[in-house]
């Protein structure tokens, strides 16, 4: 039988709306048993590709006025910068033609609508620190995590505790500061093993056990810097689900091709910090947002970051697959504290 595969990257979007489909291609197999459904898939599919091309040339010509005006009518947010304007707008006429294709077609991966995940750990560490000295065992004092549906996109969940420093338990006026943590709050927390032992138990009551799930951080120094230095002074094995994760500013910069902070995306997308910057659930929270308006107007969860063998930041090549997606094991192994 006949086949329909098509390909349409993010690169298509700055199409001259041609119609020439740019980046689309879309193949129809030249087996002469090919049914006549099969056929009208491939028919079908090409014609949206290039009628999504032609549309994405129409888009990238209109006013910022514009973007707002076709936005508000198809009852879309209208807010935020014209590059996330025009990403949105598109996004809703990928998945519209998704929607429109026969059931034989083979659906490219940006026009599916289905997320890899079923959910989203967003995470945001606060550590001990002093002011202008990089050389020092950060230790990790609040850890928030906000557990996002990726299907409703709905917050279902809140983890939050402050851990108790063990090497230098007293923090600095500087920290206190800028995080907003007192001496009383990790004074009578607890140590850093025993609160991932509540993480493990959160993790587990929410379901995540048999459902697919990935961490997002801001940046990669929560697991990559904080987490690894964490069980290295605990001298605990570091948990399986710190082990890969998605750097929200490294999303964010792919697809809009511009670097910036928490409050840099929050502008982008037309929203302003909500809380106190540098306290952990605050941080967390408006990541979350951020997040959750990305994935509305058509993020493709993508750009795993890791740790190599040496402990080197590493970029996953392929993120569609099952194996992608695999779930981390909730059970940790490794010495007990002491």
């Amino acid at each position: 039988a006949a086949t329909a595969a098509a390909t349409v990257d993010e690169a298509d979007d700055d199409g001259d709306g041609s119609g020439s489909g740019g980046e689309e291609k879309v193949e129809g197999g030249g087996d002469t048993g090919a049914s006549a459904d099969d056929s009208e898939a491939v028919d079908a599919l090409a014609a949206g590709l290039k009628a999504l091309s032609l549309t994405n040339g129409r888009i990238n010509r209109m006013t910022a006025a514009e973007l707002r005006a076709e936005l508000t009518r198809l009852g879309l947010e209208a807010r935020g910068r014209s590059a996330v304007l025009s990403k949105r707008l598109k996004a809703y006429y990928k998945h519209k033609l998704a929607a429109s294709l026969p059931p034989t077609a083979a659906v490219p991966a940006p026009l599916a609508a289905k997320h890899m995940y079923d959910y989203v750990c967003v995470l945001d560490f606060e550590a001990t620190c002093l002011e202008d000295v990089d050389a020092f065992p950060h230790e990790i004092i609040e850890f928030p995590i906000v557990l996002v549906n990726c299907d409703t996109l709905e917050i279902e969940s809140t983890f939050h505790a402050f851990c108790r420093p063990m090497v230098n338990p007293v923090l600095s006026e500087f920290c206190k500061t800028l995080t907003g943590i007192s001496q009383e709050s990790v004074d009578q927390a607890k140590t850093f093993p025993n609160v991932l032992k509540d993480v493990d138990q959160w993790m587990n009551d929410c379901g995540l056990s048999d459902r697919r799930y990935i961490f997002v951080t801001d940046g990669s120094c929560d697991f990559r810097d904080f987490m690894t230095i964490q069980c290295l002074l605990s001298r605990i094995e570091r948990p399986a689900y710190s082990e890969k994760w998605l750097n929200i500013k490294k999303m964010f910069s792919t697809r809009f091709r511009r670097q910036g902070n928490i409050h840099t995306m929050l502008d982008m997308l037309g929203l302003t910090f909500e809380g106190k910057l540098h306290s952990g659930l605050d941080d967390a929270r408006n990541i979350a947002r951020i997040l959750q308006q990305l994935l509305r107007d058509g993020l493709r969860l993508a750009g795993v970051e890791t740790l190599d063998q040496f402990g080197k930041l590493r970029h996953a090549l392929d993120f569609r697959s099952a194996e992608a997606a695999r779930l981390p094991q909730l059970q940790r192994t490794g010495s007990k504290p002491t």
